[in-house]
């Protein structure tokens, strides 16, 4: 699966959680299960856990360091382009 398709099924199972109180259960419960069954690759061994934003919380993942060296210009080149953050309701973009 590619990561377009990717985004789009992680976008779906997120639709999906937003209306459906039993599958939002079980997605925070095994997500890995749910991912699978859209067709997301889940590495075997792989832990994956789902946590809710909620008015008075907001999740930050803080990613994986790469295996680079970040002189400034690298990490200009890593920090450029556009993202929305979404919390409690609102959004910026970016």
């Amino acid at each position: 699966m590619e990561a377009n398709e990717q985004q789009q099924a992680l976008g779906k199972i997120i639709a999906n959680a937003w209306a459906d109180e039993g599958f939002k259960q079980q997605f925070i419960e095994n997500p890995a299960e749910i991912l699978r069954a859209e067709g997301i690759s889940v590495p075997d061994g792989m832990m994956v856990n789902v946590m809710e934003n909620t008015p008075t919380c907001m999740h930050i993942v803080l990613p994986q360091s790469p295996d680079i060296d970040l002189d400034g210009a690298a990490l200009d080149a890593l920090a450029g382009g556009e993202y929305v953050l979404c919390s409690g309701g609102w959004c910026q973009q970016e």
